[in-house]
């Protein structure tokens, strides 16, 4: 099952009504139904084996680094919540926009600079500048790396948004919808994989047992035995919440992920879930199927890697 085509929301309508309409434009039982693309065009993005590189769409993935104990994610001195944001620089914080064309989802933030991370440290004109970044709100290990890097080169008053893009929504601020805007809450398998290895996150299996061949990823993941209950899910989810509050800040999680078991009962619990408006709970799209199915693709694409493609990419 395909997603339905997405509305396009008006560009007179005012801001915040467009920010509340965005939080609905996608049918929770659309985004865990989406059918995996085919293998001819995945071979397009060259993407490498997936337990051993993270995936990149549209471009070549290379290894991911990991992070040292010490490269305190959570805590490093560069995190500001929003209204700390708002109060950075003396109320007049330069806000940059820093997700990848692939994180954007169809809307952009307004009023901010759009710079990729990766060519931050050569825009000098930003050194001494009171500036706040903003990602996609599931890049907290690669910000916090970029963010210390930044400040040894001179950009001393750099600091990034908890959150990314997702706090900004949530908090009512403006957004501009350039197309068919996206769930700000749901991973796509693949930026799952490329970010959990080292990502601060907190996984919870529902109705996912340690014998359904998990992955590495999804080595640390808690289950939770559903039952059919919403309330049962909605229960874990708040006790693990009430736990990461009490959690010393230095190994506190950013977020809990859902891995449901599959793509229809994942929709069924993004529904119970979003209905109780809990903070920083995200979503892998298509469960724990949707993601083993990349996983397979992934290994496929990396098994013919080096011999020609059926045919050219773009090509009829």
């Amino acid at each position: 099952m395909s997603f339905p085509r997405r509305t396009r929301l008006r560009s007179t309508r005012p801001w915040k009504w467009r920010a509340l309409a965005l939080a609905s434009l996608v049918p929770a039982w659309s985004v865990f139904s989406q059918t995996a693309p085919e293998p001819s065009a995945l071979e397009c993005t060259q993407l490498a084996l997936a337990e051993q590189v993270a995936p990149r769409a549209e471009a070549p993935v290379t290894p991911r680094r990991e992070i040292s104990g010490d490269v305190a994610v959570r805590d490093n001195g560069c995190w500001l919540d929003l209204d700390a944001g708002r109060a950075w620089g003396g109320g007049r914080p330069i806000w940059v926009d820093v997700r990848a064309a692939s994180e954007m989802r169809g809307v952009r933030i307004a009023g901010a600079l759009q710079i990729p991370l990766s060519d931050l440290a050569g825009k000098s004109f930003l050194k001494g500048a009171p500036v706040v970044l903003i990602g996609s709100g599931f890049d907290d290990a690669d910000l916090a790396r970029a963010c210390a890097e930044l400040k040894r080169s001179g950009f001393v008053q750099t600091r990034l948004l908890r959150g990314g893009v997702r706090a900004w929504s949530a908090a009512g601020e403006p957004l501009a919808v350039t197309g068919m805007a996206q769930a700000l809450d749901v991973l796509s398998p693949g930026e799952f994989h490329r970010h959990a290895s080292s990502a601060p996150w907190l996984v919870i299996g529902i109705d996912v047992r340690a014998d359904d061949d998990l992955p590495s990823t999804l080595a640390t993941l808690r289950p939770v035995e559903a039952n059919a209950s919403a309330a049962r899910v909605v229960a874990a989810v708040v006790q693990a919440r009430a736990e990461i509050t009490n959690m010393p800040v230095a190994i506190r999680p950013n977020a809990v992920v859902i891995v449901a078991s599959d793509g229809s009962s994942g929709a069924k619990w993004y529904e119970a879930l979003r209905r109780e408006h809990l903070p920083d709970v995200l979503f892998l799209e298509g469960g724990l199927t949707g993601y083993q199915r990349f996983l397979r693709e992934q290994q496929s694409i990396a098994a013919s890697a080096g011999k020609p493609l059926m045919r050219p990419c773009g090509s009829g």
